[in-house]
């Protein structure tokens, strides 16, 4: 949360004097209704990297979920990025079948990826 801007409640930035004294990187990157994604901080943290190493300063990762430091660490999984388009179809789908319809149809397609969604979303 802290590469958005403005969003500094709740995010446990350094504060602004903070700061200024020891540089930070990858924090007020983004405007909230930004898409912000693995990707973009892997791409975004290998930039921050060259420039510190460049400086022969030490690397030091703090903050953000496991998923963003395995990335940093291991790298992604191969896999097809967001399909945008699709992504607008099954929510056209969902606004005219229901999520119900979407999530039977789950079923039958992968039954293990439809038990690891949350019930919330099946009875929905």
């Amino acid at each position: 949360m802290k590469v958005y801007r403005r969003l500094n409640i709740g995010t446990a930035k350094p504060p602004l004097e903070k700061r200024r004294q020891i540089p930070y990187h990858l924090i007020d990157v983004v405007e909230p209704g930004e898409s912000f994604s693995v990707a973009s901080f892997l791409e975004l943290s290998e930039a921050a990297i060259k420039d510190i190493l460049s400086r022969d300063k030490p690397v030091i990762a703090v903050g953000g979920t496991a998923l963003y430091i395995k990335s940093m660490l291991y790298g992604l999984f191969e896999g097809p990025g967001a399909d945008e388009k699709i992504r607008e179809e099954l929510k056209e789908r969902i606004k005219t079948e229901g999520l119900a319809q979407l999530y039977a149809q789950l079923q039958k397609i992968d039954p293990d990826a439809a038990n690891r969604i949350s019930a919330m979303i099946r009875d929905a």
